[in-house]
């Protein structure tokens, strides 16, 4: 991102003979400063002079914006005590730190920030005043504090005092068509907020309104000092977008963000639908075989969830399973069915067990008989 825009200017003033006001430009580190004296010739301009240049010098070393306001309030006071200046000099001081986009404000006094944004200012910083206690209190207007007559009466400055002090900051974002002014009380006290705003969209380039501000104060009166530094957002910051609004884009750098965006997807897109395929395979071609169904009267039972249907046998069926046995344990030549050798016991004789032939391994002389065969056959009937 490209180094901020900014402008800037200072003048004596009207009715003062030598300037207390100071500033510091280094777009380099993204810093500027503004710094208004207080105390009187040989004073005022020193302690101001001190803040300029221990500032930027903190920031370079990468201290903080507050903690390089503090270090100049120290700074200032030690000056004084060593016969630099004067015991008891000072200065407002307001701080700004742009880093890309995003920025932070530091301030002590009533040194002042605005945020123009190319139709309405808005101020950042509030005044460590007398006045500004009084507004926050709803005990003064805004207009009532303009003319009251202790509306130059501050709460607080580096250098004075003791070796604190507090320092306030903020931060935000600077959008596209956004600037950042600094400026000290010699303009606020002359020119209205309504009429910064005006010269601010009436110039066409920073230095032209840097300008027309520095002027406006003068004719208004030129009471004090006038220091103004303008900064614009840096390139490349973003637009502001208004609720249920658009921006608008570059379409060809779109398009080859998305392209390059499926490019990388597309070797996953395929990792993906091989494993599809192999999931679909494995369902139809390498599933369990169904389970076996029984079929029995007026629909299919599956044996998983109904226990097994048992028939129960007839007295046919149950001899057929006798000739069978009999059949596996006789001789080979042993061929006789039960219903024959049945039709050969004559009615009323002997048992059908005495009059079977011996069967078995011819080892032995066990006989076998058709009931002893059917009682040892399990009852399967439930």
């Amino acid at each position: 991102m490209k180094t901020a825009a900014c402008a800037y200017g200072t003048d004596v003033g009207r009715e003062r003979d030598h300037n207390e006001d100071n500033l510091a430009v280094c777009a380099d580190q993204g810093l500027w400063v503004v710094a208004d004296g207080m105390g009187g010739h040989e004073a005022g301009e020193v302690a101001s002079a001190i803040a300029v240049a221990v500032i930027p010098e903190l920031i370079k070393s990468g201290s903080k914006l507050s903690s390089a306001l503090e270090r100049a309030h120290r700074a200032i006071i030690d000056a004084g005590n060593a016969g630099k200046g004067s015991p008891g000099m000072g200065c407002t001081a307001v701080a700004l730190k742009l880093s890309g986009c995003n920025y932070q404000v530091a301030w002590v006094g009533d040194s002042r920030a605005y945020l123009w944004n190319g139709s309405a200012l808005r101020q950042l910083t509030s005044d460590h005043s007398f006045v500004q206690q009084m507004i926050d209190a709803g005990a003064l207007t805004e207009e009532e504090a303009r003319v009251h007559p202790q509306r130059s009466v501050i709460t607080q400055a580096l250098g004075v005092g003791d070796r604190s002090v507090q320092v306030d900051t903020l931060g935000g974002t600077l959008l596209k068509g956004e600037s950042i002014l600094l400026c000290s009380d010699g303009l606020t006290s002359e020119v209205e907020d309504i009429q910064i705003a005006n010269l601010l969209s009436s110039a066409p380039d920073l230095q032209q309104r840097v300008q027309g501000l520095i002027t406006a104060a003068n004719d208004n009166g030129g009471s004090d000092n006038i220091t103004v530094i303008l900064i614009d957002a840096p390139q490349g910051a973003g637009a502001f977008v208004p609720r249920g609004g658009t921006v608008p884009f570059n379409a060809a750098a779109l398009n080859q963000a998305i392209a390059k965006k499926q490019r990388r997807a597309l070797p996953w897109i395929w990792v993906a639908v091989l494993a599809l395929f192999v999931i679909v395979g494995f369902f139809f071609f390498g599933s369990a075989p169904p389970e076996p169904k029984v079929s029995g009267g007026g629909g299919t039972i599956s044996p998983a969830t109904v226990p097994a249907v048992q028939v129960r046998k007839t007295e046919d069926e149950k001899t057929q399973l006798a000739t069978q046995k009999i059949t596996e344990t006789s001789q080979p030549e042993l061929t006789a069915t039960v219903d024959e050798v049945s039709r050969q016991v004559p009615v009323n004789e002997e048992p059908i067990a005495e009059s079977l032939p011996q069967i078995g391994n011819n080892q032995g002389s066990s006989t076998v008989s058709v009931e002893e065969i059917l009682k040892n056959e399990p009852d399967t009937t439930e």
